[in-house]
């Protein structure tokens, strides 16, 4: 199968939309077999391992583990169920917040809107619930009230932490508010983790510009500010995020590289960022290696 880069460029543009307790080693070991069997496309033959394992721990990851498998397997009223049952007794929405992350994550964006506008409707000045519903707005094709919801954050931003301000500087760039995003990436943030995510964001203007040099350039700089183990199977969950970010960098480089013509420079990256646990960035690699 052979797939057109320039496909794959909206692909990535367009996109520009967990691990429980322990419960004993058989668990353990049935999660992985689930795991492998369904990234080998064996879903049917997962489910049922991954059903034992949400059933036996109850914790919220092996239960979201589960609803996302059922989305992906077309069991839409059985997963809404054990989702349902995660949001029952949420009384200021923290879970509504954890259930619109993962079904993001997993490539149900417009499922993830509901979620995430109750997450920020218990917490409305939260920054992070406010970028939450942002980003599924936006990925669900809903940009008008995404924009909208990113005007509010007016007078405010500069109250927010660097993290926060680089994912607001992300999504307004993501809206063509190019200007009041470059203010907001004027400040380079102390730590190297903080750098990598800047440098991944200025990459977006140049991305949407297709300046494929300057888009290398910068996500090879930005891989570079972060440790060579960030990549692997295990890492702590307080790096979760930094890895995902990484798999993105590595993805849009590798498409860089592709569209200068450096095939072969490209491919390394591709294949790392296969192992993304965010749906569009696996698929995106999965295609660009096809290509």
């Amino acid at each position: 199968m052979r797939v057109s880069v320039a496909l794959l460029s909206i692909l990535v543009a367009a996109a520009l939309g967990p691990t429980g307790t322990s419960a004993g080693d058989a668990g353990s070991l049935g999660v992985y077999v689930a795991g492998e069997l369904d990234q080998q496309g064996k879903l049917a033959e997962a489910l049922p391992l991954y059903r034992s394992r949400a059933e036996e721990t109850r914790t919220q990851a092996d239960r979201l583990r589960y609803a996302t498998a059922l989305l992906r397997a077309g069991q839409r009223e059985a997963a809404e169920a054990v989702l349902g049952e995660l949001r029952r007794k949420d009384a200021h929405a923290e879970s509504a917040a954890v259930v619109a992350s993962s079904l993001l994550a997993a490539g149900f964006p417009a499922l993830a809107v509901p979620h995430a506008r109750a997450a920020h409707e218990a917490a409305p000045r939260d920054p992070g619930r406010t970028l939450l519903l942002v980003r599924a707005l936006t990925a669900a094709g809903d940009r008008e009230s995404a924009h909208a919801l990113i005007a509010k954050t007016r007078g405010e931003a500069a109250r927010w932490a660097d993290g926060e301000r680089l994912e607001l500087a992300r999504w307004q760039i993501r809206m063509g508010d190019v200007r009041p995003a470059r203010t907001l990436l004027d400040r380079e943030p102390p730590e190297v983790v903080g750098q990598m995510f800047r440098d991944s964001i200025r990459a977006d203007v140049a991305l949407g510009q297709r300046d494929w040099p300057a888009v290398s350039e910068l996500l090879g700089r930005a891989e570079r500010r972060v440790p060579t183990g960030l990549t692997g199977k295990r890492v702590a969950r307080a790096w979760r995020n930094a890895q995902r970010e990484l798999y993105s960098v590595q993805l849009r480089r590798a498409l860089a590289l592709w569209r200068e013509g450096q095939r072969d420079r490209a491919v390394p990256g591709a294949r790392s960022a296969q192992a993304s646990d965010e749906e569009y960035v696996r698929s995106a690699a999965i295609l660009l290696l096809a290509a």
